[in-house]
């Protein structure tokens, strides 16, 4: 299997073939333009105890170069708190990738969403690779080489990780425009989200970017962390930055627990 298939159950497949980031790089997010989204900027995780003590965890950059809808001062505020929290470094990447030592300081390269400069204002088809040939040879041979990638690339209708029989997917030409002839895909056996292994590096992709940051919708609607539905989205967003980060043992303070009069 050379690229994955998404119209099949391929999200099973314990091989992957490098050109698993020029697919998904095709992709582009299609959030909703007319709800009315900022960060939750007070949003904070109790974390028990933290991967690293502050400041000292590995070096993680958030992709800023391809016209993002997610950001480290922006829709991932809370995600990068969060990470802060626990201990780790994260930094803005605001440059193209023109080779693949760009990238040696970092553990963990975060890319969501990316947009191609034709889509900024027209979400319509067709949505070029936000990223060059070369670049995704570059961020190839990085994780070959011991990188790890967390990829986002953001889906309709919702979020949730396994799909089942009642589900479907509408995909239109235009973003959120829909009419009789838009085509349906049945989503029984799809899965939003993939982990593997490639080369000596560690890969993530997921089809949601909502659920690993906190995010207010409409003024009243918490999305994400703060959802009082997606208790374990934190923790989870945790788990999986320390299985790309490799971490076994935590190293960080422990949180001190509250006591109570008996």
């Amino acid at each position: 299997m050379n690229v994955i298939d998404f119209n099949h159950r391929s999200f099973k497949c314990k091989i992957l073939s490098v050109f698993i980031l020029l697919l998904i790089f095709l992709f582009v997010s299609v959030l909703s333009t007319n709800a009315q989204q900022v960060s939750d900027t007070a949003y904070r995780f109790s974390i028990y105890q933290a991967a690293y003590q502050e400041g000292e965890g590995s070096l993680i950059y958030i992709d800023e170069a391809h016209n993002n809808f997610q950001t480290k001062g922006g829709f991932f505020f809370a995600f990068s708190k969060l990470l802060e929290q626990d201990g780790y470094r994260v930094k803005r990447q605001n440059e193209a990738i023109m080779n693949a030592d760009m990238l040696n300081a970092c553990k963990i390269l975060v890319i969501a969403n990316p947009l191609h400069v034709s889509n900024i204002n027209r979400w319509t088809l067709p949505t070029p690779s936000a990223f060059s040939t070369d670049e995704i040879s570059n961020i190839k041979q990085w994780v070959e080489n011991g990188g790890s990638l967390f990829l986002i690339a953001d889906h309709m209708p919702f979020g949730i990780l396994n799909f089942l029989a009642e589900h479907y997917s509408k995909q239109p030409d235009t973003a959120w425009r829909f009419n009789d002839n838009t085509p349906i895909q049945k989503l029984d056996g799809f899965y939003q989200g993939a982990i593997l292994t490639f080369g000596k590096g560690n890969v993530a992709v997921f089809g949601e970017a909502a659920m690993f940051t906190a995010q207010i919708v409409n003024g009243n609607v918490n999305v994400g962390f703060n959802s009082e539905y997606a208790p374990q989205n934190a923790q989870f967003t945790l788990n999986l930055i320390h299985w790309l980060d490799g971490i076994k043992d935590y190293s960080g303070t422990i949180a001190k627990e509250k006591k109570t009069d008996n």
